[in-house]
């Protein structure tokens, strides 16, 4: 890196974005499959409840609350957590199951009467879409297709747009400041560019963005109505 989660069924709920509502005993099966010593049982028995919460997010999350609370077996409180923080991944933040291959941040912009942002790049993975697409760490992107990202919070409404992306639907982003090294450069160079980045499959396991745990604590009082 360059700096700057149950059978077909449950797959093919997975591909396909929708699945009915699950009984409690079937969430506790898939919650039982997160200590499995199956990879790829634990990743769709995962994948399962985070889609199983789009719909009925309270109720999901609190059933793998109980269990990560009362359980002893360490696996199963690191998977449970894993499982929590992929909810607050694509209910809070957006982030969804497509990987463009990147770290995203702000870049502050202060027109010397108000505040503004764009998201910016601050890590690329090797080979993956964003590296393919020829962005790298410090790239700032304006635009994406015709629509300004401007705004502040335009990191966040710019990872919740390519969430609704579907794998190998393009990207096209107009980027500035590319390679530019500080802020007088940024600023004095204007560089511009064009970019297509065309979403992949996130793998499972596959590197996803860190989250902070106070902040899965605020959200996690929002859905449950219990103290923060």
């Amino acid at each position: 890196m360059r700096s700057s989660l149950a059978a077909c069924f449950v797959l093919s709920l997975s591909l396909s974005g929708w699945s009915p509502a699950m009984t409690v005993e079937e969430r506790s099966t898939l919650i039982d499959e997160l200590s499995s010593e199956d990879f790829t049982k634990r990743t769709e028995a995962s994948q399962a409840l985070v889609n199983e919460a789009e719909t009925n997010l309270q109720e999901v999350l609190q059933q793998v609350l109980e269990v990560m609370r009362s359980s002893s077996n360490p696996e199963v409180d690191r998977q449970t957590k894993e499982v929590i923080r992929a909810m607050y991944r694509r209910h809070k933040l957006g982030i969804g199951d497509v990987d463009c291959g990147w770290k995203l941040g702000w870049f502050l912009d202060h027109n010397g009467k108000n505040l503004s942002s764009m998201p910016m790049v601050l890590e690329v993975v090797e080979g993956g879409p964003a590296d393919k697409a020829g962005l790298v760490p410090g790239d700032v992107i304006t635009h994406l297709g015709r629509e300004s990202l401007r705004s502040k919070h335009s990191r966040n409404e710019f990872v919740e747009k390519v969430a609704k992306k579907r794998p190998g639907e393009k990207l096209n982003l107009k980027v500035r400041f590319s390679g530019a090294k500080g802020a007088f450069e940024i600023y004095n160079k204007h560089k511009k560019k064009n970019c297509v980045v065309v979403p992949v499959v996130r793998p499972p396991g596959g590197q996803l963005e860190a989250v902070d745990n106070a902040d899965v604590k605020r959200w996690i009082a929002e859905v449950t109505g219990e103290p923060s």
